[in-house]
């Protein structure tokens, strides 16, 4: 018990320490940052690539099975993590409350682990690095994004350092597995690393 409670102040402590460098400007950067709308420029991005890598009939059964990804990257870090470990977001925390900054009372759902932005956004990267391989510049800026994204869940306290971990492994291994079900059964032009 002892191990698991060293982890949970270590964690506390990198969400304190990520936490207490905020500036009014980079509060808003990270609230508009965190907003799934104002990727959606990065989003056509993304369709675009897949469209001229794979064409117009694989990339149609790609894009179906991003939105299939995105469904049950949510509903696995929510049924699977969030609904079981039940563990209070740093915001809801009152032991934390007066330790960290809070950005406009923004806070979310009750619980945190794990991060279903950070399942979203790294099970979005690895699926489409699996079809778009083996460009390393697109696996690079899909894993910046996904990176970037996760990051402002820490910034804005709504997240523990391990529900961002978490939740980039979780999404990870999604992302990758349907890649590979997709490429494999469903897309003629095959591209996925093996």
């Amino acid at each position: 018990m002892a191990l698991l409670e060293y982890i949970k102040q270590l964690d506390q402590q990198l969400l304190i320490l990520v936490n207490c460098y905020n500036t009014p400007f980079w509060d808003d950067a990270m609230l508009l940052l965190t907003d799934k709308l104002v990727w959606i420029p990065m989003y056509l991005l993304f369709i675009y690539v897949i469209f001229k890598r794979l064409g117009s009939r694989d990339g149609f059964v790609a894009i179906l099975g991003a939105l299939l990804l995105i469904y049950y990257c949510d509903r696995i870090s929510v049924v699977f993590f969030k609904d079981v470990f039940k563990r209070y977001r740093p915001c809801h925390n009152t032991i934390l409350m007066d330790v960290i900054h809070t950005v406009k009372t923004y806070c979310g759902g009750k619980h945190s682990f794990v991060s279903s932005h950070a399942t979203n956004s790294f099970g979005l990267a690895a699926y489409i690095a699996t079809l778009v391989a083996p460009k390393k510049f697109w696996i690079a800026m899909l894993f910046l994004w996904a990176t970037l994204v996760a990051y402002t869940r820490v910034y804005l306290a709504v997240h523990y350092p391990l529900d961002i971990i978490g939740g980039a492994i979780v999404g990870t291994m999604i992302g990758l597995a349907l890649g590979w079900v997709i490429n494999y059964y469903f897309i003629s032009r095959k591209t996925f690393m093996a």
